[in-house]
């Protein structure tokens, strides 16, 4: 180290001797690497872990139940005793309301979202839940399209009914316009819809969360039903739509802890894959940018780099020279980069809850 180190202090100097130069390589090999560390920082920050995988399809629940043409007695006789149940969306409900000349529509979530197994699927942003007939709480997205916020009334058209807006909510599946209302609310039904799907979180009594008690009641269930799933001449399960043929179809369908997981994980291979690909070419260009940079400052000193050489420099020694303004200004424009990337993403980690519509972590 001892022969690199009058020769970082002579890069050193070197570049605050020349300052424009050397802010104009600092700013090339800063602005991408600023650029990545803030996509990075605030990709790493949004993503989804496991739980909120889970949480996004089950809330706190152990088991979501899809059913259609079924009553609920029918299911719910094959739960361990003492296993409760919340509908949280009923079949071909839905709403309308017009604001100016445009028309929202959407689909009505029922349930309490103070309720511990909505946890993590609907999470209250502003307000609180919804409790009376003439409350509802709004997604997100629907608040901003209409420039709503927590206090103010709206006039439904379907139901039709004039409702105050308590609270707003988001969720990683649902950045649609939708209201979340009341137990208990008169819901409407969509014309023209003679059936459809009705969901139901369930937290199954004395199980494993994601073990053999539940797989065991998910077999139960739907081996006492139809299921939405055919396959294909390929041998493929594919989904069929929820909503039945004919108002005699009828079938179950039951997604658990494990079920969730299975899916998410290749999801996530396929994320990871593409993020390897896209990171590739992104630092390759970032050293393109580098390289450029550098061989312009190399070039403005040849005339000192001709002198060491007239003095009996070797060429090891020049090497090295250039080497070490490579490292001072390279080093200064990475850290530089980073510092602002993740400052960049520190500004917008506020914002990210808009966004991606689910709570976010911390940085």
């Amino acid at each position: 180290m001892k022969g690199w180190r009058p020769l970082l202090r002579i890069a050193r100097r070197d570049a605050l001797r020349h300052k424009g130069r050397s802010l104009l390589i600092v700013l090339l090999v800063g602005v991408p690497v600023a650029a990545m560390s803030a996509f990075l920082t605030v990709g790493r920050t949004a993503e989804r872990t496991v739980d909120q995988e889970i949480a996004a399809s089950l809330g706190q629940a152990d088991l979501s139940l899809t059913s259609v043409g079924i009553e609920p007695q029918e299911w719910q006789d094959l739960l361990p005793a003492g296993s409760r149940w919340i509908e949280v969306a009923p079949h071909a409900a839905s709403f309308a309301l017009v604001e100016g000349d445009e028309l929202f529509e959407g689909p009505v979530f029922q349930g309490d979202l103070d309720d511990p197994l909505v946890e993590g699927r609907w999470d209250l942003v502003k307000g609180r839940t919804a409790e009376r007939d003439d409350e509802i709480v709004l997604s997100r997205r629907l608040a901003d399209d209409l420039g709503t916020e927590v206090g103010e009334s709206l006039t439904l058209r379907r139901p039709d009914r004039q409702v105050t807006v308590v609270g707003i909510a988001i969720s990683p599946f649902l950045g649609e316009t939708s209201v979340f209302v009341p137990p208990g609310w008169s819901l409407p039904v969509v014309e023209g819809v003679t059936g459809g799907a009705t969901q139901w979180l369930i937290d199954l009594a004395g199980s494993d969360l994601a073990g053999a008690d539940a797989a065991a009641v998910v077999s139960s269930i739907e081996g006492s039903f139809p299921s939405p799933r055919f396959i294909d001449p390929a041998g493929v399960a594919v989904e069929q739509p929820f909503r039945p043929q004919s108002e005699s179809e009828r079938f179950v369908e039951v997604l658990s802890r494990s079920h969730v997981m299975a899916a998410g994980g290749s999801a996530r291979i396929a994320e990871v894959s593409a993020t390897y690909v896209v990171g590739t070419l992104a630092l390759a260009w970032t050293g393109g940018v580098a390289v450029a940079a550098f061989a312009v400052g190399a070039r403005r000193r040849l005339r000192e780099v001709g002198l060491v050489a007239a003095a009996g420099g070797a060429p090891g020694h020049l090497r090295s020279m250039l080497l070490a303004d490579g490292v001072v200004l390279g080093l200064a424009g990475a850290l530089s980069g980073m510092v602002a990337g993740i400052g960049i993403a520190a500004a917008a980690r506020p914002h990210l809850d808009r966004v991606v519509s689910h709570a976010v972590g911390p940085l």
